[in-house]
């Protein structure tokens, strides 16, 4: 389910509110947002790890405070599907 999604609110009142456009939903790892995991986003992870480019938090998949190697072998591993999550 991925995309862009409004959001309807509902005050104490009663009264509600549609925002529109306030979330985008993606998968986990999708960094170049076309709602996939691709060979882009092993990559720019690939890219991380070595310092090529800014590092991404949510790229810190095993937790820790920087992207590793690690990181990017394991959405490599998702990627070619060796494993089911990341």
């Amino acid at each position: 389910i991925t995309g862009i999604r409004d959001v309807q609110v509902t005050n104490r009142d009663g009264k509600t509110g549609i925002g529109k456009d306030l979330f985008t939903i993606r998968p986990r790892g999708d960094f170049n947002g076309n709602a996939r995991i691709d060979i882009g986003d092993v990559a720019k992870v690939a890219w991380m790890a070595v310092g090529l480019t800014p590092q991404d938090p949510e790229a810190r998949f095993g937790g820790g405070d920087t992207v590793t190697g690690a990181d990017a072998a394991r959405i490599a591993y998702f990627y070619v599907g060796k494993t089911q999550e990341i």
